[in-house]
């Protein structure tokens, strides 16, 4: 074998694993358990606007992917493709809304919620852009009406 044969074969070696590694990353899900998990972080919807707007420009990754707690007004609820959605007041523009997609065990308790009601939820932090985004949230208690 020569000495070229030989580094192409390291380098096809090489990129093969760099490939399963990068595969492997991006596919594995991080199971966690929004209905056991602790919150990070626990706040009011409008305080929480506030805080990633005031930090837009710095990073916000200590938050992402990880479990955080929020009270909100529901301000709109919707069965959007098979997937509930829970839209919740961010402040006193209604600009900025947080979206909570919801896990679908918590079917029973997003059909009792309308609009106006003031909940707790727990869900896993996407990031944030124009709206705030939280995945496979859970209703942390029962709904309010304040």
């Amino acid at each position: 074998m020569t000495k070229k044969t030989r580094n192409i074969i390291y380098l096809l070696v090489f990129v093969l694993v760099l490939l399963v590694y990068g595969l492997y990353n991006f596919t594995k899900t991080k199971d966690i358990d929004t209905l056991i998990a602790e919150p990070m972080l626990e706040l009011t919807a409008e305080d929480l606007i506030s805080y990633l707007e005031l930090h837009k420009n710095t990073n916000d990754k200590q938050y992402l992917e990880k479990v955080i707690a929020i009270k909100g007004v529901v301000k709109e609820i919707n069965n959007l493709n098979e997937r509930h959605t829970i839209l919740l007041k961010g402040g006193k523009d209604d600009a900025t809304l947080i979206i909570c997609d919801m896990n679908p065990s918590q079917s029973i308790e997003f059909k009792k919620l309308k609009p106006g009601d003031t909940v707790n939820v727990k869900g896993i932090y996407k990031g944030f852009l124009k709206d705030v985004v939280l995945l496979n949230c859970v209703i942390a208690n029962k709904k309010t009406n304040d």
